[in-house]
């Protein structure tokens, strides 16, 4: 622990983010100021270890994120142009890392005003904890990623109080059990049964065993169109049925390096095809 914390201060030394971090501290109250550069290797946290494996992979220059908060993941992204998107940023809009835009809106407020033509090379979907939105943002995030990966966080709820889609209905679960614990990821998790059950045009990976689980989703074929089914019957579906024997199979679980290497893969593959296929057109 010791270690890593020494490790920690070099990194932030090293990347110029001390002042920056050392003033977030002393800032007892307010919006964060966002580090004004990426933090280096090593990657300690796990969103940004996942990110920025793939980002390196693809040489991606633009990065979306639905869900920024704090900013604690989007400002260690290393990507030329980041972009986040949250209603309700506690971040310093005045201060922000050169290359770097949040947009203090709902994400579908986002997407609504967005230029159809606008493409990111990767997104992280980090919004609202429920299977309704996060279907919405993914949809979305297609819509403007026509190659790349995009992430889901909060896939796998570390148990049935954290699977509700209510934030109260979980605290008061919580409460009545006597849990100490404060987790809370929602019912995003029927959006993996949803993919596996209705969006054959998506391969995706769940990646389990090296932090928090999330959900690596990316497009078997380059253009296909998907169609975007209501899903109403997952509404029926229980958290305990689902994860009676652990992560079901369906969620495809893997360990981080083989969705990262699976993922990049295929969509180098997709890049290379679009190259074919405008070489010789």
């Amino acid at each position: 622990m010791v270690d890593k914390f020494y490790r920690r201060v070099a990194q932030l030394v090293i990347s110029g983010n001390f002042g920056t971090e050392l003033g977030n501290l002393r800032r007892r109250e307010g919006d964060r100021v966002l580090f004004q550069r990426p933090m280096p290797k090593p990657w300690y946290d796990w969103s940004q270890r996942r990110i920025n494996t793939l980002a390196a992979g693809l040489e991606a220059k633009r990065y979306l994120e639905i869900g920024i908060y704090r900013g604690n993941t989007i400002e260690r992204v290393n990507a030329a142009e980041r972009v986040g998107v949250d209603p309700a940023p506690k971040v310093n809009l005045s201060s922000l890392p050169p290359g770097c835009s949040v947009f203090s809106m709902t994400s579908d407020a986002y997407f609504a005003s967005l230029d159809p033509l606008t493409t990111f090379d990767l997104a992280f979907v980090d919004g609202l904890h429920t299977f309704e939105q996060t279907r919405t943002d993914l949809f979305n995030a297609l819509r403007h990623v026509p190659v790349g990966p995009i992430l889901l966080d909060d896939t796998v709820p570390e148990d049935e109080a954290a699977s509700l889609p209510d934030l109260a209905a979980a605290i008061a679960h919580r409460r009545q059990s006597g849990s100490k614990k404060i987790a809370w990821m929602g019912d995003v998790w029927k959006l993996v049964i949803y993919i596996d059950r209705f969006l054959p045009q998506l391969d995706f990976r769940t990646i389990v065993g090296s932090g928090n689980e999330q959900t690596l989703v990316w497009r078997r074929q380059r253009g296909e169109t998907i169609v975007e089914r209501a899903g109403s019957e997952l509404g029926e579906l229980s958290y305990r049925e689902t994860f009676a024997n652990g992560v079901p199979a369906l969620f495809r679980p893997c360990a981080e390096s083989e969705a990262l290497e699976v993922c990049l893969n295929a969509v180098r593959e997709h890049r290379l095809d679009t190259r074919r296929r405008h070489r010789f057109h």
